[in-house]
């Protein structure tokens, strides 16, 4: 395994009318597994150095929208990976703050809690 840090950013959409419950339970699963992550108003960011356990938290949060008896979901994973390594804050870290609030992602990346945003913000989009 290599040492190096990457992302993988993980979008759960269930195809069902009421998709909030059922991105949330997604969230928890990322939540209880341990990963380094960020909730993002459209997708969830996690962050590591093992890519099989980053890739296992993504399917661990697809397979728990199914615990909800959805039938259908679509997921979206992407992976952000660089022979130095890349990071959350590395991204995103100059737009956070900053005077006017305007931009500020705010975000929980210790795994511990909510962040930035709210799941699927009730359109149909999710974390």
């Amino acid at each position: 395994m290599s040492t190096r840090t990457r992302n993988v950013s993980v979008q759960v959409l269930p195809l069902t009318d009421d998709a909030l419950p059922v991105v949330d339970r997604a969230i928890r699963v990322i939540q209880d597994s341990g990963v380094r992550y960020e909730v993002g108003p459209l997708e969830t960011t996690l962050e590591g150095e093992d890519l099989d356990e980053l890739l296992e938290v993504a399917k661990a949060a697809h397979r728990a929208c199914f615990e909800s008896d959805v039938e259908n979901v679509v997921t979206v994973i992407k992976i952000a990976d660089s022979v130095h390594g890349t990071t959350m804050d590395g991204k995103t870290g100059k737009y956070r703050g900053g005077d006017s609030g305007r931009g500020a992602g705010g975000g929980n990346s210790s795994g511990s809690g909510g962040a930035g945003g709210s799941a699927g913000s009730g359109d149909g989009d999710a974390s």
